[in-house]
């Protein structure tokens, strides 16, 4: 476009004469160059450039999609104050002050989609400067490349801005290879959805301030467009001009506006202080922080002083004949999972186990297994969860590291597990069938627990997936299940007209959510039966049969789900 508009200028300025053009060269040259490229060098440098990276980085929260979309225009522009303190910047650091946009964005990347190892794409320039008279050219050379950014909180923003830049000084040799090539490299898709461009056009504004034998240029105007659902298009100047182009069918203008907002705060941020920690920026408005730490921040709820088994007791005395929990063909009324979940907690009183103590519950989905661990809460004990289709090896980690007072199981699951070491209590032998039969029926009081029963005891120990490393017991207190209930209650208003299901595994910590809600709120438990949990259509008709009013269940599952 330069190029073009120079020469358009020039002839204006000759009335059509082409002597002042000069001698162009020829686009075969710059296609000659491309044939003799090292493809094996270039390859290996993308290789390396991109090793590591485990996955594509992709704002939008759902994919753009092949049809067609117009792009909407959103410009913004920075003060002349903080271009000049930008341009300052750079300098003083030894960077360009494309550089030091491109890391601003990086950085502002990793914030929003929560990664510190993020890609975006940058269009460059393709003139290789051992052609002779390449700038002079007329043609298609610009490229789109992917820049990787690793984001580093404790490093200066300077020093890491200058490792950005030598990172990319490395490729610029190999600019000129295909994204679609760089992409099958890396093996890893469409590596980005957001492309910045830094525009510098060379036009000299006296050409376009002047007179061209009569004709006057009153204004320029340049547009274009691209297929990516957020671009970012830079204009230097005395004042830098940020020129987004979005979707609207993928981002709304006020969260443009406001992802512009603060690529601006953090451009004051490295204006002011090359040597501040990059992690150390602060990004939001003081309206967002507030809306966060204060609006949006449940724990100025007030939190009802009690325990899980106080609340569940009031709701049993309240709704004694009403249906708790229901399983297949069988269910139970409040009153008899009460009386039920007592004789356990009185069995296990009887063991020593009281508050603070785990035990471990090792059960298929059944109404044993509701009845188990709410007498496991009621004992003032802390229940450890441990799923039966778990891998052995992952079951014996848990059971070595949680080190349960008890294991409830059955024989069956009890020759499948890993219990070295650790006392069981198997539920279907007649001897234990026996003394659980000979319990008392009534709730525990506080005199006849090991130790009183406080809202900050355990209420259970839960394992994170290990998808990172080795699983994690994560340990919640009582008082926390309340509250997850407690905050909520202004947005869903549960009651005791609800039916919940208990979909998910009862060591997915999902659980929590489902085991509890209804009964603290008086509703009704239907437990899904494993099989049935994977047979979308087949579940459908089961919310429909039992009437489900509250579902919770992962996006996978709503996506089936949604299917049927």
């Amino acid at each position: 476009m330069p190029v073009l508009l120079r020469e358009l200028f020039v002839l204006y300025a000759q009335r059509g004469a082409e002597t002042g053009l000069g001698p162009v060269t020829p686009y075969r040259e710059y296609l000659g160059w491309l044939r003799r490229q090292d493809k094996q060098a270039t390859a290996a440098a993308w290789q390396e450039a991109l090793a590591g990276l485990e996955e594509g980085t992709h704002l939008a929260s759902v994919s753009a999609g092949t049809e067609a979309v117009f792009a909407e225009p959103l410009r913004m522009e920075l003060s002349e104050a903080l271009t000049q303190k930008l341009q300052r910047q750079a300098r003083s650091q030894g960077l360009t002050l494309n550089t030091l946009l491109q890391g601003a964005w990086g950085a502002l990347l990793g914030r929003l989609t929560g990664r510190d190892d993020v890609v975006f794409g940058i269009t460059v320039a393709g003139r290789p400067a051992e052609i002779a008279g390449m700038e002079s050219m007329v043609g298609l050379f610009i490229n789109t490349l992917p820049l990787r950014v690793q984001l580093r909180g404790q490093e200066a923003v300077g020093s890491w801005l200058t490792e950005l830049q030598e990172q990319q000084s490395r490729l610029m040799a190999h600019q000129h290879l295909g994204l679609v090539e760089i992409q099958r490299l890396a093996g890893l898709g469409e590596l980005f959805d957001t492309l910045m461009v830094f525009e510098n056009y060379p036009v000299e504004s006296s050409v376009l301030s002047g007179t061209l034998n009569g004709l006057r240029v009153s204004s320029v105007e340049g547009r274009d467009a691209t297929h990516y659902p957020l671009t970012l298009v830079v204009m230097p100047g005395s004042r830098l001009q940020l020129r987004w182009q979005y979707r609207g069918d993928l981002f709304t203008r006020e969260t443009v506006e406001r992802i512009g907002e603060r690529l601006e705060r953090l451009l004051e941020a490295v204006a002011e202080d090359g040597e501040r920690r990059l992690g150390s920026i602060e990004l939001l408005s003081e309206g967002e922080r507030a809306q966060i730490l204060e609006e949006w921040n449940g724990t100025r709820e007030s939190v009802p002083m009690g325990s899980l088994p106080e609340l569940f007791e009031e709701q049993a005395g309240r709704r004694g004949e009403a249906t708790a929990v229901v399983f297949q063909e069988q269910s139970l009324s409040y009153g008899e999972l009460n009386q039920r979940a007592n004789q356990v907690a009185h069995r296990l009183r009887a063991e020593g186990i009281g508050p603070e103590d785990v035990v471990a519950l090792a059960l298929p989905r059944s109404l044993e297994m509701v009845v188990s661990l709410l007498g496991i809460v009621k004992s003032g004990a802390a229940y450890l969860p441990l799923d039966p289709e778990y891998p052995t090896e992952r079951l014996r980690f848990m059971l070595e590291d949680a080190q349960p007072a008890l294991l409830l199981s059955t024989r069956e699951l009890a020759r499948r597990l890993p219990t070295a070491g650790c006392r069981s209590w198997l539920l279907d032998e007649e001897q234990s069938a026996a003394e659980l039969a000979a319990q008392p029926r009534s709730n525990l009081s506080q005199s006849q627990r090991c130790q009183p029963l406080l809202p900050q005891h355990p209420a259970y120990v839960i394992y994170t997936s290990g998808s990172t490393g080795t699983p994690k017991g994560v340990v919640i207190a009582q008082q926390n299940v309340i509250r997850l209930f407690k905050a909520t209650e202004q947005w869903f208003h549960f009651d005791s007209k609800d039916t919940w299901t208990l979909f998910h595994s009862y060591a997915f910590d999902f659980s929590v959510w489902e085991l509890w809600g209804p009964f603290l709120y008086g509703g009704r438990l239907v437990v899904v039966p494993y099989l049935l949990s994977r047979t979308p259509v087949e579940f459908l008709h089961f919310l429909a049969t039992y009437g489900v009013t509250v579902l919770n269940q992962t996006p996978s599952a709503f996506y089936q789900l949604m299917e049927s």
